[in-house]
């Protein structure tokens, strides 16, 4: 049976408006317990608003298929272990390479003390990736989401994977702001151009990672170590002006890595 993805609208809608006043509750719960648990646990629970609404709302979303069977084989095809490692060492470099650019000129980035990296923390890092927007968001996003679009565009990838970047672009909106609060403005619109386009480029490359192997790990793997090298390093970022501008140099590095992985696709194609 041919699997058809519908309403978009309500998805979108639904997943913005939970995520959203979820914020605001977590927001308030926390103003009012001074409980940095509460932050902790409501941003775990919120990155799974994505999955929890394509599940909840499934048999609207999905009408033609059963639930179980949707998520079995959205993880069945065999997993093309040669692209996984090419794209973990396209992002391990872009960010390693971004370090060390704004480290040579700049005395606002701190050395990485990697006898300050013990396994505990490198283990909580990477635990706490696992479970929040990595594998929380990418049911909704690239398993339902990006598929609608590929759907109800001829099977363009990237056209579909630039409208599902934007949704999960400005799902985000709320934390922009609380993560730039008490910022001036140049660094917020530093930090909002530089999500998006992030989330523009990562969107593209999940996207044909995805299309070359049409297993949900896939946009799990990307998200998530896209994540996790972000988290290891950007905090030796110590000031404004440094962390803007490591920003800067990752979206180039993360704009090549998008051109580099369509040029693939384009070759793969034209070789079939």
């Amino acid at each position: 049976m041919v699997t058809h993805h519908k309403n978009p609208g309500l998805y979108i809608a639904v997943t913005y408006i939970v995520f959203w006043l979820g914020i605001l509750l977590t927001g308030g719960i926390y103003l009012l317990s001074k409980n940095d648990m509460v932050m902790t646990l409501g941003s775990i629970l919120l990155s799974w608003v994505p999955t929890i609404v394509v599940l909840i709302f499934f048999n609207k979303l999905v009408p033609n298929a059963n639930r179980k069977d949707w998520i079995k084989e959205a993880f069945a095809s065999k997993i093309k272990i040669g692209m996984v490692a090419a794209v973990t060492l396209a992002f391990a470099l872009s960010v390693v390479f971004t370090y060390i650019i704004v480290f040579s000129h700049s005395d606002d980035v701190s050395i990485i003390d990697f006898k300050s990296l013990s396994i505990s923390s490198i283990a909580f890092t990477v635990f706490y990736g696992i479970i929040t927007g990595a594998t929380g968001e990418e049911i909704g996003w690239r398993g339902y989401l990006q598929r609608y679009f590929e759907e109800n565009s001829n099977g363009n990838i990237i056209k579909s994977s630039l409208k599902v970047s934007l949704v999960w672009a400005f799902w985000h909106t709320p934390l922009w702001f609380v993560s730039s609060a008490g910022q001036p403005v140049d660094y917020l619109l530093n930090y909002i151009i530089t999500f998006i386009i992030l989330n523009i480029c990562t969107s593209i490359i999940i996207a044909i990672c995805y299309n070359y192997c049409r297993n949900l790990f896939i946009p799990m793997w990307i998200h998530f170590i896209s994540n996790l090298f972000m988290s290891l390093v950007f905090p030796y970022f110590t000031s404004n002006s440094s962390m803007m501008e490591g920003k800067c140099w990752l979206v180039l590095f993360y704009l090549l890595i998008a051109i580099s992985f369509a040029l693939w696709d384009k070759m793969r194609h034209r070789i079939k």
